[in-house]
């Protein structure tokens, strides 16, 4: 695929938006193969599939209508936890993005987790290797400022009736200014989705600063919706 311009930023490189929603295409396009997306859970299985996180390592942004080769694969399983690696890499094979996503199932009707199996991720779908681990992130306990303070709306709102977890990732980047973002390069971004939030709520956005990255909540109240870190180097 060629990078459009729709999913460009200012510096005319595919946007940190634009990773989040080609990863979130791919998913659903390669669980659309498999017969688990999240459409045919809900019907067969009275169930929808939740990502609970999202790790990306950026090497390189690709540039407006530059080439790039985009693929999805399981990578790893656990009672009630589906790892799946989105890989962006240019027609030689040199490594741009790397997302690894780990998704849940929820029950309609209680709102519990259910085991993988349950809802037809059994022995006849491919796993492959993931390409590289993540570790799990500490978050400061303290030193949070309230640094923005937003009510969502009905287009942060998807077909699950709860705000897109690409929302929040804008949430984030909009508490910086466009200058900031374009004087450093994102190059780690990880976020973990803990609850979620619906149309009308008033949220507000923390941020810390430790070991040279950003850390965020996104809170309803005292509660947690998301938590995230992000990591940049000046260019």
């Amino acid at each position: 695929m060629k990078i459009a311009g729709s999913i460009c930023d200012s510096s005319v490189r595919l946007s940190h938006i634009g990773i989040w929603q080609l990863v979130e295409d791919s998913v659903t396009e390669y669980m659309h193969g498999l017969g688990v997306d999240g459409l045919a859970t809900i019907r067969n299985y009275n169930a929808m599939w939740v990502f609970s996180a999202v790790r990306a390592r950026i090497f390189r942004r690709p540039a407006w209508e530059e080439e790039v080769c985009v693929s999805t694969c399981f990578v790893g399983r656990e009672k009630v936890r589906l790892g799946i690696e989105t890989r962006f890499v240019t027609p030689a094979g040199e490594p741009l993005i790397l997302v690894r996503t780990e998704a849940v199932v929820v029950d309609l009707q209680d709102k519990r987790m259910r085991r993988l199996e349950s809802v037809g991720i059994d022995a006849t779908i491919p796993f492959s290797a993931p390409e590289a681990g993540f570790e799990r992130i500490r978050f400061p306990a303290e030193g949070y400022e309230t640094v923005d303070t937003l009510v969502t709306r009905s287009t942060n709102i998807d077909y699950l009736h709860h705000v897109n977890n690409i929302e929040y990732l804008r949430f984030l980047l909009n508490t910086f200014s466009n200058a900031q973002l374009e004087a450093e390069e994102l190059e780690q971004l990880e976020l973990e989705y803990r609850e979620q939030a619906y149309e009308g709520e008033t949220l507000t956005v923390r941020r810390a600063a430790a070991d040279g990255a950003q850390y965020f909540k996104i809170c309803r109240g005292e509660t947690v919706i998301v938590r995230a870190k992000l990591c940049a180097h000046q260019q």
